[in-house]
């Protein structure tokens, strides 16, 4: 019975984890199949071709970035998005692309900055802070 119990308690657990990624890919794909807008930029940085896409959601104010094709950051330096709003530019995620493969997030629109406008792509030093003005431009993308 307690060799049962646990694989039962095993099975438990490997079905809650699968269900997860399972609601977590289905509203992924939420996101793409109810784009209002689909932006894009390409971009190319020390002989890589690469660029930036964007499916923005009006309804659940959320976007889906892909960047692909981009070399790792230079030492030191890190790659940053940005989103474009009326008060300003405002941080959103900072991406490691040492990976080959397309760097995929979904991101809600800041709490702060106003109504955004669109977003960007820099990179810049790893030490840039919060109050820092963006670094090297590669993509600039409005809404």
């Amino acid at each position: 019975w307690g060799v049962s119990h646990r694989q039962v308690e095993r099975l438990g657990a490997e079905l809650a984890a699968r269900e997860t990624a399972l609601a977590a890919l289905t509203d992924t794909l939420s996101v793409m199949r109810q784009a209002s807008r689909v932006l894009e930029a390409s971009i190319t940085m020390d002989g890589h071709h690469g660029g930036i896409m964007i499916f923005a959601d009006t309804m659940s104010h959320r976007w889906n970035v892909v960047v692909h094709g981009l070399p790792p950051a230079p030492p030191g330096e890190m790659y940053q998005f940005w989103f474009v709003a009326a008060d300003g530019m405002v941080r959103g995620a900072q991406l490691d692309l040492r990976s080959p493969h397309p760097a995929f997030f979904t991101v809600g629109m800041p709490a702060t900055g106003g109504k955004v406008m669109g977003a960007a792509l820099s990179v810049e030093p790893v030490s840039a802070g919060p109050g820092d003005q963006p670094g090297h431009m590669l993509a600039h993308l409005m809404l």
